[in-house]
């Protein structure tokens, strides 16, 4: 029987077409503008999973908690280095070293 669903719970039509799903990693995020951009990376299963479940407690998108521990980890560096990542370097002092 074509749209109709299979048991009381699933989301999956008897036809087997996919439905657009709604999900958790939306949640709390804005949608992408001309003020964001998307990065991509592959992670180990079990840090993806810390992720999914901390995003999960939090209750915040996976986008958001990647999003700060990301900015975490670049203010770290900053500070261990002593000066911005983005700052650049003068080209006549790594012409000196």
């Amino acid at each position: 029987m074509c749209g109709a669903t299979i048991g009381s719970r699933s989301s999956v039509p008897a036809d087997c077409t996919p439905r657009p799903r709604q999900s958790r990693q939306m949640k709390g995020s804005a949608m992408p503008d001309a003020t964001t951009r998307v990065l991509t990376a592959h992670v180990p299963l079990p840090l993806a999973e810390r992720v999914d479940r901390l995003a999960e407690r939090l209750d915040r998108s996976r986008g958001w908690i990647i999003r700060q521990a990301l900015a975490a980890w670049i203010d770290e560096e900053e500070a261990r280095s002593g000066r911005p990542l983005d700052a650049p370097e003068r080209a006549d002092a790594r012409r000196e070293a």
